[in-house]
């Protein structure tokens, strides 16, 4: 699915998504993990994520009014996956 897709799709929630790359390696489509209705869930997965040594997992807070904010390493490194290129 494509980035805006999903905001579509799944709000008020927190979505845990892998990107799926084209040739030149910046991310088009995604596909989803796993949805999360709170912020505690959503970081224990991401902690599961995390140690089997899925970097490229990333945390998405598609909330909108303010959410709980979640842990900055996860921010930034969903800066870098979807930024990429």
């Amino acid at each position: 699915m494509r980035f805006e897709e999903i905001m579509a799709k799944y709000p008020e929630k927190f979505i845990i998504i892998v990107p799926a790359y084209e040739s030149q390696g910046r991310p088009i489509t995604y596909k989803v993990l796993q949805t999360c209705a709170t912020k505690e869930v959503c970081e224990k997965a991401m902690e599961y994520y995390d140690l089997e040594g899925f970097d490229k997992v990333v945390p998405v807070p598609n909330f909108t009014d303010d959410a709980e904010d979640l842990d900055p390493k996860y921010i930034a490194r969903l800066f870098r996956v979807v930024r990429k290129g």
